[in-house]
């Protein structure tokens, strides 16, 4: 049975190959990467959402990308597609989801130094924040009640540009 008493969800799911655009297993690729950063994202808010409902409301919170808002690096331009795919889906569930009182957030780290970015040799330390760092910003984001978490900065030299 799943868990009935949840209040915070996040969606930390993800999926990074290194896929040029127009390399010949690019849309193998992209399907494979759809598979867990989108509808494995759409899967988690389906499953938690009556939950989230049931208990009042809560916070259902997808870690995208800066990805997902711009990719100069050609080699994960599949990852980066899924991500803005992913991160279209997390403003739509904010507007689905406002009336069961659930907050829908969106983080957009840099990168992140995890196991996916540790196997991947094309991404420099320069740049790449820690587990605990991204947390602790994201934890701020949910309390000051922001829709858009830009966690690393690398990811708040970006979000100047961006203006949703």
């Amino acid at each position: 049975a799943m868990a009935k008493d949840v209040e915070i969800v996040i969606n930390n799911a993800g999926i990074l190959s290194r896929t040029e655009p127009l390399a010949e297993d690019a849309i193998a690729q992209l399907q494979t990467e759809m598979q867990v950063n989108v509808y494995g994202f759409m899967q988690v808010a389906q499953s938690f959402a009556p939950i989230l409902k049931d208990n009042g409301g809560g916070i259902l919170c997808q870690i995208n990308s800066v990805g997902s808002l711009q990719c100069p690096i050609t080699s994960v331009s599949t990852y980066a597609a899924t991500k803005a795919a992913s991160y279209s889906m997390t403003q739509s569930l904010r507007a689905s989801l406002k009336d069961q009182n659930t907050f829908v957030m969106s983080v957009h780290p840099g990168p992140i130094a995890t196991d996916m970015i540790a196997k991947r040799g094309d991404i420099g330390q320069v740049g790449v924040d820690t587990p605990e760092n991204v947390a602790v910003e994201v934890i701020k984001s949910m309390e000051a009640g922001e829709f858009l978490c830009f966690a690393d900065p690398l990811a708040k030299s970006l979000s100047k540009a961006y203006k949703p």
